[in-house]
Parts: C-alpha cells; structure tokens; sequence
C-alpha cells in the first residue's frame, strides 16, 4: 500500500541509494482495454560528459554519469486524444476486466559508464535502480435478485528493485569537428519481473521492474560541433546532434514478448553564461505492440507513437564534473486503445569525465 511518504524524496532516495551500492559492490543479481505499463524519460544524454566540445583533444577517454529521472503517468489517453477527467468521473469509459487505471509513478537512478579503448572503439554499460507505485480501481458487480450492486476495489503496488542492466559498444565510423558513431548493445533480463504487492498480488509484466528478456539494441548518432558561437560571455563552442535507437526485444518470461522500440532525437547544446549552457532535445518515441502467449497478459493497450520536446540547463562545476537537468513535456500522445501516459518527466544528472 501506497502511504503518505511513499513518494517522499529523502525516503526514495535512499530506498534507491542501498540497494545501487550493493548492485556496484556485489554486481548485478539475479473493449476499450486499458493498460498498467510504465515509461521514462527517453533521451539521448551522450552530450552530457563532455561540456567543452567534442574534437579530439577534449573528447573523453572515459566518462560516468549517474541520473535520477522522475515519470508521473497520469493522464489517461485513448488514440490521440486526452480523456478528459470528468468524462470518467461520469462513468462514461467502458474498462475491460473491471480496472480502471489511475496513476504510475516511476523514480528510477541510472548509472552509466563509458570506456573509450580506441580513437574509434568504446565500450559503455548502464545499470538502473527502480522504484515504482501503481493504483488502480476494480469494479466488482454483485447480483441480488434483480438488483446488481457496483463495488470498487483500490488496489496499489509500491516496490523498489534493480532494473536490467545493458551492455553496448560504439564505433566512431568518421571524426573531427562533424562525426559519425555506430552502436550495438544487449539488455540483460537482471531486472525483478515477480513483484508483489501487499496483499500478495503479482503486478502486471508491463508494471514490473525488468523486461524478464534478452533485447538487442541498435543506434546512430550524428554530431557536429560549431566552434566559434556568440554567448553572453564570448565567443564558445556548441554542439548539434541527431540520432537514432532501435531496440529489438525477445521472448521473455511465460512467452511474452514486449513490442520493439524506435527513437528518433535530434538537439544541441548552446552555451549562455561562462559555464552554463542550455540543452535542448526534440525526441520521438515509437513503441510497437507486445506479444501475449502463455502469460494471460491483455496486450491490446500497448504500442504508442509519442513526441516530447526536452529543454534543460548542463552546468560545468569542474574541469570534467558536469551538472544537467531536462524537464520534459508531451507534445503529442497516440495510442491503441486505453492507456494512461506521462504529463511529464524530470531528468537530473550528475557527468564526469576523465581525459
């Protein structure tokens, strides 16, 4: 059950802090139908490590960033449109299996890590720490007689646990002031997929803390830095990026299969003041629909097209030590059937690279 201070940030952070600094210590271990699944924040943050510019002499040879991003899902949508709060209050949304969703709050702390072995080759590594509430309402009708008697159930879910850990390595294809990097990475099932919640019922695969599958991962990535770009305070670099990520998940646990994931990014960082810059990112997030087979998990509230755009702030507090944050808003929402979405996202991280 979800209590006053579930959400409390000294409370999460460190129900989140114990168990990442046993994960670095030890390592990873082991109708209309609506839909309980839960997102976060995408975004590119490769620009986030290396404040100065992206040439070869300031370019990183090995970079760590630790995130804290914050999702609140709580806008119900159905297509491409939002319903509006008083269109459910007024019982006027048919809800498959007699749940009728309300809030997904997900805080997750990402740790990654960026190696470079070559001028070309490197290797990176993100491992995450998750904590999630979920509620939503049953509907039980009770016949007596002729008279049938509605009842609702709130029933709630709040559990901290460690995500799936990935695995990737890039390849620089070109370099200079304008570069091209290649990716390949794999999503490892570490995450928990068995979580419970107080009264003993299992959450939804889509709910849980990790995919309980393997997940082959594809991406691109186009940089190009202007060097010479007037700020408040001189003459400074900036940089402009596009990429793409593609993410191709397989069979899982009880033969279930989440539906591929494709973005597209594209942004910069423009510098304001000395050691501050605005950050800025215009991302679209495509998800295909998931697989049901043994598992009994209704699949039709899956699959979405979503548009957010990103603006933030990156901060140089150090040579190598770097401040950001995102604050991300939808900007269109398209969906199959009933599915409750994000009004926004938080993303706040901390960079720092070695050269």
């Amino acid at each position: 059950m979800i209590g006053k201070d579930a959400m409390n940030p000294a409370k999460v952070l460190l129900k989140i802090a114990i168990p990442l600094l046993a994960a670095l210590l030890l390592g990873p271990t082991g109708e209309t139908w609506a839909s309980c699944g839960a997102d976060g924040c995408p975004l590119d943050l490769s620009l986030n490590t290396n404040p100065r510019g992206t040439n070869r002499s300031t370019a990183p040879r090995m970079s760590l960033q630790l995130a804290y991003e914050t999702i609140d899902q709580d806008q119900l949508w159905a297509g491409h449109h939002r319903i509006p709060p008083a269109q459910i209050l007024a019982g006027q949304i048919t809800w498959p299996e007699h749940e009728q969703e309300l809030t997904t709050q997900s805080q997750n702390l990402r740790l990654m890590a960026n190696c470079e072995l070559t001028p070309r080759w490197s290797v990176r590594a993100a491992f995450p720490v998750v904590h999630r509430t979920h509620s939503h309402l049953v509907h039980h009708d009770t016949k007596v007689g002729e008279v049938i008697y509605h009842q609702d159930e709130l029933e709630q879910w709040d559990f901290t646990r460690t995500g799936d850990l990935t695995l990737g390595s890039r390849y620089k294809v070109w370099s200079g002031d304008t570069f091209l990097t290649t990716g390949l990475g794999i999503s490892l099932p570490t995450g928990a997929t068995a979580m419970r919640n107080a009264e003993g019922d299992e959450a939804e695969l889509s709910l849980q803390l990790g995919k309980g599958s393997v997940g082959v991962l594809f991406e691109v990535s186009l940089q190009n830095l202007q060097r010479n770009l007037p700020s408040f305070s001189g003459r400074q670099p900036a940089r402009l990026f596009a990429s793409t990520f593609y993410q191709l998940h397989l069979r899982g646990k009880e033969d279930y299969r989440f539906g591929n994931e494709c973005m597209l990014q594209a942004g910069g960082q423009y510098p304001l003041f000395g050691r501050i810059g605005f950050v800025g990112q215009l991302v679209t997030h495509w998800k295909g629909r998931d697989e049901e087979d043994q598992s009994g998990e209704v699949a039709e509230a899956t699959g979405s097209t979503s548009v957010y755009l990103s603006p933030g702030l990156q901060a140089e507090i150090s040579p190598g030590l770097s401040l950001y944050s995102y604050y991300q808003v939808p900007v269109y929402h398209r969906v199959h059937e009933v599915q409750i979405k994000p009004s926004r996202n938080l993303l706040m991280g901390l960079g720092y690279s070695i050269q």
